[in-house]
């Protein structure tokens, strides 16, 4: 027969008090009860989506219908059974589920503590062992303590049910020196464990970075420039002051509003100030100052040398990466806009050819083609689609050419043994190879295909001579 009515009597967050009824009706001697608890889950690592590691249960042996236990893991789910013994019988089983209170003071520290995006969110994980969580993890707080020289000591403290901080809405000063800590609370304004926290030092940001110039206009003498604002005061800065001296002259001032439209068109997590005018061709100094009505006492500024003519005749060397996806010889190349450090970007070229030299040496119409597409204002991605027959294998190369390039046709050799291909969409012009290019300031990259397609797809165009032929593929 089994115990009647298992109850607790007293519970906290570390022991319990169980008591019962013994079995009803029975006339022979109880001679002991057997109780164990075991458990079924830490409560913390089931609310942190883990596993509750393997736990041995705690037996004891009593006379009376009465037992305590000490030692519990606060805040975790426990099975307790009683067995009665009758004479020399066990009975039945009786369980009874019952969970541990939290502890008044966390035990556990979050894990992970980083700044991230450049200083702009403040983020933490959950403790990283589990079986430390002896309550829930409510709140967090955070203290922000300056320990820069020549700082009064001020602490700033901060709380938040979610796992990341806001830094850009505190009115930090820029440049100091923090040491951050972090407590596990159970409540706003609740107790916090002066010993368990995790901290790590930070210094806000305060300068203007990344910044360059770049798309610089070779004919108009204007550049534009990117930058990276302090994340922590973009909202508090009202305008750019662009300054660009030469030499000993006198420098030149702009102002540039702080406003939506300076979102770069092409790299979204930059400032972009464009159309700036340079005073001549030669080498110039160009500084980059903050300005706000919060931000007079802080020296917010960036610089870096340009020159205008050395950029315009410097060989670039830019990578443009670029994707290949083709469907039964339709074959579609995808890449987004670079952004050019030096001269402005104007046009790209693609170019196809085969790397199967038998197929070329039999005269084949696997012969390079070359398209060009010209580069169109505050657009990120660009597309090009072409037929290629025949099985086989394709180099597929990408290059982009500045605005002191001429065409690309005009400036092609081998140009007489061009032939012409008529495909059942397109005429294709194959007269290039990236090698042929008689400028230097060429940004490129290349890719390798293999592409299956029917021989019934195409029709071959007319063509030169299989001696001119062979001595154009040859010399690409």
């Amino acid at each position: 027969m089994e115990v009647q009515e298992l109850i607790h009597t007293s519970l906290s967050a570390t022991s319990v008090t169980l008591e019962w009824k013994p079995p009803k009706d029975v006339d022979a001697t109880i001679v002991k009860y057997a109780v164990s608890l075991k458990v079924n889950a830490l409560v913390g690592c089931y609310e942190s989506g883990r596993e509750t590691p393997e736990q041995q249960p705690m037996k004891r042996t009593v006379i009376q219908p009465k037992a305590f236990f000490d030692g519990l893991h606060p805040h975790a789910s426990y099975v307790a059974t009683v067995f009665a013994y009758i004479d020399s019988a066990k009975g039945p089983p009786k369980q009874y589920n019952f969970q541990t209170n939290e502890t008044l003071i966390p035990t556990s520290v979050i894990h992970n503590l980083r700044i991230e995006e450049g200083g702009r969110f403040l983020r933490w994980d959950w403790p990283e062992d589990c079986t430390t969580i002896t309550g829930g993890i409510l709140w967090t707080r955070i203290k922000f303590e300056a320990v820069s020289d020549g700082m009064r000591r001020v602490i700033h403290h901060y709380e938040t049910t979610y796992r990341n901080l806001d830094l850009s809405l505190i009115d930090f000063i820029p440049g100091v020196k923090y040491n951050v800590r972090a407590y596990v609370t159970r409540s706003r304004h609740g107790m916090e464990n002066n010993t368990n926290y995790v901290n790590l030092t930070w210094t806000t940001p305060r300068d203007v970075t990344e910044l360059e110039a770049y798309d610089a206009d070779c004919d108009r003498s204007t550049i534009s420039l990117r930058f990276i604002p302090s994340v922590l005061l973009h909202d508090r800065i009202e305008s750019y002051e662009v300054s660009i001296a030469e030499g000993n002259e006198l420098p030149k001032n702009m102002t540039f509003g702080n406003t939506k439209e300076q979102i770069c068109d092409l790299s979204d997590d930059h400032t972009c100030l464009k159309d700036v005018s340079l005073p001549s061709n030669a080498k110039v100094n160009i500084t980059i100052h903050a300005m706000g009505k919060k931000l007079d006492r802080f020296d917010i500024r960036s610089n870096i040398t340009f020159s205008l003519e050395e950029s315009c005749k410097s060989n670039l060397s830019w990578r443009v990466n670029f994707t290949v996806t083709q469907n039964r010889g339709n074959v579609s190349l995808k890449w987004k806009q670079p952004l050019s450090s030096g001269a402005k970007i104007t046009r790209f070229a693609v170019r196809v050819s085969p790397l199967d030299r038998r197929q070329l040496d039999k005269l084949t119409h696997q012969i390079p083609i070359v398209r060009e597409i010209p580069v169109e204002p505050n657009r990120k991605e660009y597309t090009t689609e072409f037929y290629l027959s025949k099985s086989g294998s394709y180099n597929i190369s990408l290059v982009a050419f500045n605005q002191r390039n001429i065409s690309i046709m005009e400036n092609a050799r081998f140009f007489r043994y061009c032939c012409l291909l008529i495909t059942g969409k397109q005429v294709l012009h194959a007269n290039i190879s990236v090698a042929v290019f008689d400028q230097p300031n060429v940004i490129s990259t290349a890719g390798v295909i293999q592409i299956l397609i029917s021989e019934d797809d195409t029709k071959r165009g007319q063509r030169g001579s299989r001696k001119e032929y062979i001595e154009f593929i040859n010399n690409l």
